[in-house]
């Protein structure tokens, strides 16, 4: 649903406009020393994703929060949800750290 006309009752809005690449999240949670560089993570933004690959970048003017860009549109990202980081150690998947998803966003970031 991208627009609500509560006049008419109508709901406009397809699927695809429910995928986006792009979101900031806040209130970081790190299990990781705290990059200062962006890196690459396995993104997962719901309990039942699977997750996706993903650029993450520190915003070092607000070190509570970060940008991720994921590599292909995902579905659903939901402000109030959460995103888990999760970096390869090897063959295993270590969770690098969490954050409160706070906004989507539009355009690259």
């Amino acid at each position: 649903i991208h627009n609500i006309q509560s006049v008419q009752g109508k709901l406009l809005g397809g699927k695809e406009d429910l995928h986006k690449r792009h979101l900031e999240a806040k209130d970081v949670n790190w299990l990781i020393d705290p990059p200062s560089e962006p890196f690459e993570a396995n993104v997962k933004i719901r309990y039942n994703h699977n997750g996706s690959m993903a650029n993450v970048k520190p915003n070092a003017g607000n070190p509570g929060t970060i940008q991720i860009e994921f590599h292909q549109p995902v579905s659903a990202i939901t402000p109030g949800q959460t995103a888990v980081m999760y970096i390869a150690d090897g063959p295993i998947w270590q969770v690098a750290g969490g954050a409160w998803i706070d906004r989507i966003c539009e355009k690259d970031i």
